[in-house]
């Protein structure tokens, strides 16, 4: 098992910039089974309004809930070209 990190910042469609307030971090692992992908993650959100974003708490916290089990799990089919990184990265953007 290896732990991945992904942080998604939100940004404003108006002017095109990053916003430096807000923003998530997720931990997760991925498997792939009988042709399925489950990614099992943990996240850790920054508030909007009062928090600046933070990669490296963001890591610390997302690790630490993944560690202490606080996971959420999806399953989907793997895609068919094999980028199954990319798959799972669109998805957790998504979210």
């Amino acid at each position: 098992m290896s732990i991945h990190f992904m942080h998604v910042r939100k940004f404003n469609k108006e002017t095109g910039e990053i916003d430096v307030k807000g923003g998530t971090t997720y931990a997760f692992d991925i498997d792939e089974t009988d042709g399925n992908v489950v990614v099992c993650y943990a996240e850790a959100r920054c508030n909007d309004l009062k928090q600046n974003f933070c990669r490296k708490i963001g890591r610390q916290v997302s690790e630490g809930r993944y560690n202490k089990g606080k996971v959420n799990a999806a399953v989907f089919p793997a895609p068919a070209d094999g980028k199954v990184l990319n798959a799972v990265r669109g998805f957790l953007a998504g979210l």
